[in-house]
């Protein structure tokens, strides 16, 4: 599926949330092709091309607790 995402010449990056452990992989689009990068618990990720930042500690925060 990632490399169906890649393809579409508007996407810009690809968040994949991992389900076992606290990490999220970010696949960015660049002028050299695409590059990867994974944030663990404590850090935080920016996606430029939607102005975001996303901080890998809330999207695994227990809304529960």
């Amino acid at each position: 599926k990632l490399a169906d995402y890649q393809r579409i010449p508007t996407v810009e990056h690809v968040v994949l949330v991992a389900h076992d452990a606290p990490r999220v992989d970010v696949c960015s689009r660049t002028p050299a092709g695409w590059t990867t990068r994974s944030f663990r618990a404590g850090d935080s990720a920016s996606l430029e091309a939607v102005d975001c930042t996303l901080v890998v500690d809330d999207v695994y925060r227990d809304p529960l607790a």
